[in-house]
């Protein structure tokens, strides 16, 4: 890849997307953190501490950081076509995390809409394979999305090693369904997000997820607990992981169908569409 002036980071603060971000500033000369907030999340103010951590070690890039409302956006894209999405998905309704990344990823596309940006990328792995944000044919479909608008989505992070210690949710997920049983092993030797920024000088220690300073880095987040309790103790009792993913694909697809029309209508009308009143 040549050199580049602008990439948008999708940035929670955390060790995935601040290890996306280290990665992206080889390349990229000016990057933008965009750090989301809505009703819902705790303490997005958090992810200043590892954007300030990237701008002292990489002191000839450009890292501007900006936290961003969403939350109009946020029920919009919760709510349209919400009974329709009921009669036919039933619970999928419910997809918590997986309508969250979609409402980050539709604010990210309208940024870099509105300033000419052709680059995205995310700290997305597969940590979290119940999240659909996280799956590979839902990655798939979102780059897609940005394709329409000639935006390239990178997952710099996606193949790296998952670290060895697990946190508590999966944990509780490891009960009933292993995520080694899907064929990503937790604890795969090798390079880590965390390893990375640590060997960089950017974190005191290679795994700090699910510690103190985790929670000090990122916002916090309890509405996955709905999504899980879906995903978990209703659906995939009955189903295995292919049925549960071929049915989230179908209802991201028609979510996604309809982010497009609206954001090819906020390409076109600008500050007369639907879009523009939702995020100003």
């Amino acid at each position: 890849m040549g050199k580049k002036t602008n990439i948008v980071i999708l940035y929670s603060g955390g060790t995935d997307s601040t290890c996306a971000a280290a990665i992206m500033a080889k390349d990229f000369d000016t990057i933008h953190l965009l750090t989301f907030k809505r009703f819902g999340l705790f303490s997005t103010e958090n992810s200043i501490l590892n954007s300030d951590r990237l701008k002292n070690k990489f002191e000839t890039k450009l890292f501007l950081h900006k936290i961003i409302d969403v939350d109009k956006l946020a029920r919009f894209i919760y709510y349209r076509g919400y009974f329709k999405n009921i009669f036919k998905y039933g619970f999928f309704s419910l997809s918590n995390c997986g309508l969250c990344a979609l409402i980050n990823h539709t604010r990210a596309v309208i940024y870099c809409l509105d300033n000419g940006f052709k680059d995205v990328a995310d700290g997305i792995n597969r940590e979290w394979p119940f999240f659909p944000g996280h799956m590979e044919e839902i990655i798939s479909e979102l780059k897609k999305m940005y394709s329409e608008f000639g935006i390239i989505y990178h997952t710099p992070v996606f193949d790296l090693a998952l670290p060895s210690e697990k946190v508590f949710l999966d944990k509780i997920k490891s009960s009933l369904n292993p995520i080694s049983s899907n064929g990503i092993p937790p604890g795969n030797p090798g390079e880590t997000t965390g390893r990375y920024l640590y060997k960089l000088g950017v974190l005191p220690e290679e795994n700090v997820k699910g510690t103190a300073l985790d929670r000090r880095m990122q916002a916090r987040c309890f509405q996955f607990v709905l999504h899980n309790i879906f995903v978990h103790w209703y659906y995939m009792p009955d189903h295995s992981y292919q049925d549960y993913e071929k049915a989230t694909l179908l209802f991201f697809q028609d979510k996604i169908a309809l982010i497009v029309k609206s954001l090819k209508d906020y390409q076109i009308k600008k500050d007369k569409s639907r879009l523009y009143k939702l995020i100003n």
